[in-house]
């Protein structure tokens, strides 16, 4: 859908739930989810996963960091494999999921709780030391990412 109708779709749907109506829809945007949403409904492979607010959906699963990965390349321009990168990382962070693999990068969620964020920069600067690769990446987790980490669930 263009942004102008989204926008318009967006103002009718606040309006009718400022009316005290309810409004059922379904989304594969977790911008729009989080937008206009007070409960979210999350089904994979139609099973129900998650019943709950945005806000608490973040503070369940996204108390960690999002790590993208990069490749670097052979002598033939192909990517090297990063599995031994991820099995380093997730000696010092055990309970690292992989939340999308490709052939150039994988994307990892990895669990803070209580490790200083400085242990997982040094945890990845001695594997790109160690093992090689490109370049990474660590931001906050979103709910974008949320919503595909709940993709790999079942």
């Amino acid at each position: 859908m263009a942004h102008e109708s989204c926008v318009a779709m967006w103002d009718v749907i606040k309006k009718i739930v400022l009316c005290g109506r309810t409004v059922i829809f379904t989304s594969q945007s977790a911008t729009e989810c989080k937008a206009l949403s007070s409960r979210l409904a999350i089904l994979v492979k139609g099973k129900l996963i998650y019943d709950g607010s945005p806000k608490d959906i973040m503070v369940r699963h996204a108390h960690g960091l999002t790590v993208t990965i990069h490749a670097k390349t052979d002598d033939k321009g192909q990517p090297v494999p990063l599995v031994d990168v991820v099995l380093y990382v997730k000696e010092g962070f055990p309970q690292t999921k992989l939340i999308a693999e490709g052939e150039e990068s994988v994307h990892l969620y990895v669990p803070i709780n209580n490790k200083p964020i400085y242990r997982l920069f040094a945890t990845l600067q001695m594997a790109h030391h160690k093992i090689g690769f490109e370049k990474f990446l660590i931001r906050y987790t979103t709910m974008e990412d949320v919503y595909t980490m709940f993709q790999h669930v079942t």
